[in-house]
């Protein structure tokens, strides 16, 4: 349920989607859950930050990204994000993923998949960086890394963790599916990936 459903307030949920750092979305995330349940089917949601990957118009907060580059399609210019920000943003992914089990959910769905923050992340023509998180493969999927691993280290064993992801950008200069196949290995060696969309 609810792609592209938001983490962080900073961050607008796609298309009016959830946010799921709301503590008052949590008496109908129960309710969706019990109804779903009572279907005998589990239920699980993808969950995000948009990064580069929206307009501040609505909210009026800058967008926040790897690196200063625009998007293709909305063109504002993001704020480069801070390595001191990261933890916090890491933070929000696990703290939704508790919520999500504490209201009866059986898994989250962490995306990357179509340019959000994460996949801006480990593309070497968005993330500009000269840090620990650009640069090498190693520090563009570190980011997505301790995302994963935050959110399985919040949540019980019983809970479900997903990545979503692109096996190809389709975008020229792109990353491949070598590559993808690659940084799939890399979140896959955390041990914190049940499964991979």
């Amino acid at each position: 349920t609810f792609g592209s459903a938001s983490v962080d307030p900073a961050t607008a949920a796609s298309y009016g989607s959830i946010s799921l750092w709301d503590e008052r979305n949590e008496p109908e995330l129960r309710r969706l859950a019990d109804g779903v349940h009572a279907h005998g089917a589990l239920v699980m949601s993808q969950m995000t930050h948009m990064g580069r990957r929206g307009t501040s118009t609505l909210t009026g907060i800058p967008l926040r990204a790897p690196s200063d580059l625009p998007e293709g399609v909305h063109l504002e210019v993001p704020v480069a994000l801070d390595a001191s920000e990261l933890p916090a943003i890491v933070q929000r992914f696990a703290d939704a993923a508790a919520r999500l089990e504490r209201c009866g959910w059986d898994g989250c769905e962490v995306t990357s998949f179509g340019g959000h923050l994460i996949e801006q992340f480990f593309d070497p023509g968005v993330n500009v960086r000269s840090d620990r998180y650009g640069g090498s493969l190693e520090n563009r999927t570190r980011f997505g890394r301790e995302v994963l691993e935050a959110v399985r280290a919040a949540v019980s064993d019983r809970f479900l963790v997903g990545f979503r992801m692109a096996v190809d950008q389709c975008l020229t200069g792109g990353l491949g599916p070598d590559a993808l196949i690659e940084i799939a290995r890399s979140l896959a060696a955390t041990g914190a990936v049940d499964l991979f969309s």
